[in-house]
């Protein structure tokens, strides 16, 4: 918004600048453009019949006008033909009174593994042992000869993951947008701008004296420092994988089952298996949830700046 003000500004004083295919001059005038206001000419002016003509005071000195204003909760249409954008922003913000949240999502298999598998020789699981871990994924057996008897280590449970849900972003609640014109004693304004006779000053100042008496603050942006609080999650609640089991195939792809599933439960199994090629744990149905904890905001704020004065008759 500063940049365009400068722009207009500028092109007051003199400076030569080309916006878009349209070369634009400003200059001082004291006739039907105001009285020593800075005011627009050598745009083309907008075609009658895009709205009613509307009669256009005197331009005080040191404010930029004509202008026309959009105001409303819906995006602003472009400036119609003749007019130039010249401010954008807003005149409020909304924001979510609970902005943060903590949300615990479950591991995709809450007791997945791994799990510590011994093959014994012997029943009782004795005589030569042989490790392996083992999990929800297919592997293949480390022995695949005779399994007398087996010790499977109770599956571990898995843990949540935290999903911190940021403050949606800043937005305005009421959009504006202004528009510039050549000098007249009467405008076309664009269509849908709803406060037709406005003028324009930078920063915040009041109104000055005559026609323009209602003031309106125009921001350019909305700063949003807004930070949440770390988010973690509890244990695993409602979950037992206790009643997980290691179930052995035929084949190396887990496709063929042998039946024989022995339950993980940290206890000594004889199961006298033959001819298992493959092994892979199966887990309970999975349920339970997880509490979540901390993400309220701790610091930070919405904050709208670059303000723009602009004053209307109406």
């Amino acid at each position: 918004m500063r940049r365009a003000l400068v722009a207009y500004a500028c092109l007051a004083a003199g400076c030569n600048v080309l916006w878009g295919v349209t070369r634009l001059d400003f200059r001082e005038t004291t006739g039907q453009g105001g009285s020593g206001g800075t005011s627009l000419s050598g745009v083309p002016s907008a075609a009658e019949g895009s709205g009613g003509c509307v009669p256009v005071p005197a331009i005080p000195t040191d404010w930029l006008g004509p202008m026309a204003l959009y105001s409303g909760s819906g995006k602003p249409m472009d400036c119609d033909a003749g007019w130039t954008q010249t401010a954008d922003g807003g005149f409020g913000f909304e924001q979510d009174p609970t902005p943060c949240a903590c949300g615990c999502k479950l591991p995709p298999e809450p007791c997945g593994g791994p799990s510590a598998l011994i093959y014994y020789t012997d029943p009782g699981c004795s005589g030569q042992a042989t490790n392996q871990n083992v999990s929800t994924t297919c592997a293949l057996v480390a022995t695949p000869n005779m399994l007398t008897s087996i010790h499977v280590d109770g599956v571990p449970l898995g843990m949540c993951k935290a999903e911190q849900k940021p403050p949606p972003a800043a937005s305005w609640s009421t959009y504006g947008r202004v528009c510039a014109h050549a000098p007249g004693t009467c405008l076309y304004p664009p269509p849908g701008y709803n406060h037709p006779s406005c003028i324009m000053h930078a920063g915040t100042v009041p109104c000055p004296d005559g026609p323009y008496a209602t003031v309106r603050t125009l921001f350019g942006k909305l700063t949003d420092t807004r930070t949440c609080a770390p988010c973690s999650c509890g244990s695993i609640k409602g979950m037992d994988c206790a009643s997980s089991t290691v179930a052995f195939y035929s084949d190396s792809n887990c496709k063929m089952s042998l039946n024989k599933s022995v339950p993980a439960d940290g206890n000594c199994h004889d199961v006298n298996i033959m001819m298992a090629n493959a092994v892979r744990v199966t887990p309970p149905p999975t349920a339970g949830s997880c509490d979540p904890s901390g993400g309220a905001i701790m610091s930070g704020q919405i904050t709208s700046e670059d303000p723009t004065t602009v004053c209307c008759t109406d």
